[in-house]
């Protein structure tokens, strides 16, 4: 079985409250390579932090939500340039 696992903090998200009443650390996304031993392939999981709430995907399957995810990034970035521009002016 695969233990790689990526992290991505998720700023704009409500964090989570620590035990003790101690301070929020902030929501994340993790995800995790998968392949138990009778598994003929890896899967991939991605999710909320370490939580069960997330999917599991095919390599095929991560690499469509990547590309979709990069292209919606790309579009958030060109709609906030002309605002940032316009400040600078």
């Amino acid at each position: 079985m695969s233990d790689w696992t990526g992290k991505v903090p998720l700023v704009l998200e409500d964090g989570q409250k620590l035990r003790n009443g101690l301070s929020y650390q902030p929501q994340y996304a993790t995800v995790h390579l998968v392949q138990e031993s009778r598994e003929i392939e890896p899967r991939i999981w991605c999710g909320k932090g370490y939580t069960n709430q997330g999917w599991h995907m095919t390599p095929a399957e991560a690499r469509e939500l990547a590309a979709t995810l990069s292209s919606a990034a790309d579009m958030a970035e060109r709609q906030v340039a002309p605002l940032t521009a316009a400040k600078v002016c």
